[in-house]
């Protein structure tokens, strides 16, 4: 099996409030066509403070 095969990419998008950024948007499991779309078009939308785009193995567990 390749890695690529094992990777899924996570897209988070956070607001800034109260001096803290704030998790609003979150998505996971996408391969990276998707992933890549999905970030561009909150990315285009100017409405998150950060937006971060995150290579995931399929087992690997997400505790952030």
């Amino acid at each position: 099996m390749r890695d690529a095969d094992n990777v899924e990419w996570t897209i988070k998008a956070y607001n800034w409030l109260n001096g803290n950024f704030e998790l609003a948007e979150w998505g996971s499991g996408y391969g990276f066509t998707q992933a890549d779309n999905y970030f561009k078009r909150l990315h285009s939308d100017n409405s998150f403070a950060k937006i971060e785009m995150m290579k995931t193995t399929i087992n690997e567990e997400i505790c952030q």
